[in-house]
């Protein structure tokens, strides 16, 4: 009988102490560093405009879906150390989620260089209904082993029947010296090349 009781504490005991590990571990994994620094990328004030009902079916443009590899998927940054490896910044935090950032950045951009024209997200505050629609996939996107930044993508532009308009692909690079928030900078400039290409392309 005692030795039941003093397993069942040994059990006990082991049992916390794990449950303590892993919410350490937890903590280690999810919750950034006191001395952590977070990023945003940077993006044009956007113009202040009105449409008439009857031009919006017509003119607004939907940006998205955007799709992101699983390796861009996380709040730290990236760097790329070579063609197989890529380095995972332990205090470089983005602001938010780098899907999200993209996308806010890359609409600002359609808007600031097209006025006249609405853009909206896909998830955004436009009903389901046929608009011309961008669709997008990136494929990489920050720092390159070579103290560049890079950016690649392909895209499709698609008219209010789905049907396929245009199509290509992006690849492009800005020269970023040492440092995230040069980093930063230059992922930004691509964004701005990358709405352009795009609008030359619209239907």
């Amino acid at each position: 009988m005692m030795m039941n009781k003093c397993a069942g504490l040994i059990a006990k005991i082991v049992g916390l102490t794990l449950v303590g590990l892993g919410g350490l571990g937890g903590c280690a994994i999810t919750t950034p560093s006191e001395e952590s620094q977070f990023f945003l990328l940077s993006s044009p004030a956007i113009p202040s405009q009105t449409f008439k009902a009857s031009d919006v079916a017509e003119k607004t443009v939907i940006v998205g879906p955007i799709h992101f590899p699983d390796y861009l998927k996380r709040g730290s940054i990236i760097s790329q150390v070579d063609a197989h490896r890529h380095d995972i910044a332990k205090l470089d935090q983005w602001g938010g989620s780098l899907e999200d950032e993209f996308e806010i950045a890359l609409i600002k951009n359609l808007l600031k260089i097209s006025p006249g024209k609405p853009f909206v997200s896909s998830s955004g505050v436009l009903p389901k209904r046929q608009n011309n629609q961008i669709k997008i996939d990136i494929y990489r996107f920050g720092r390159d082993s070579d103290h560049t930044v890079a950016l690649e993508a392909s895209w499709v532009w698609l008219n209010s029947r789905g049907d396929i308009v245009s199509a290509g692909s992006f690849r492009e690079t800005a020269a970023s010296s040492a440092g995230v928030k040069a980093q930063v900078s230059g992922m930004s400039m691509l964004v701005e090349q990358f709405a352009k290409q795009l609008l030359a392309a619209a239907p």
